[in-house]
């Protein structure tokens, strides 16, 4: 069974704070073309990527059996790591008529 976790976007707020802060060498992105290019947000991309955020957990967050809001990377990435951890632990079950062709 997939086991489907959503990284949800923080606040706007959060968003710009941590955008202002974020060193310029991490804001280098590789562009299709192969190199480096800087990236940055505009207000308007960030409140865009709030609410696509907002969308999706709304529309699908029933689908999600973990949402981990993406307010500190450390943080996130060890919720992450914690989530997998415990599902790769945890007892699987699958419907019968899944195995029998097996």
């Amino acid at each position: 069974m997939p086991y489907i976790i959503f990284i949800c976007s923080s606040s706007l707020e959060r968003l710009q704070v941590s955008r202002k802060t974020t060193p310029e060498h991490s804001k280098r992105l590789m562009s299709p073309s192969g190199t480096e290019e800087l990236h940055s947000f505009t207000n308007s991309k960030l409140q865009n990527l709030v609410e696509i955020s907002c969308t999706i957990e709304h529309q699908y967050g029933h689908y999600f059996d973990w949402t981990i809001v993406n307010d500190n990377l450390q943080v996130a990435t060890d919720m992450l790591r914690e989530v997998t951890k415990r599902v790769e632990e945890a007892v699987q079950w699958a419907p019968a008529t899944w195995i029998q062709d097996c």
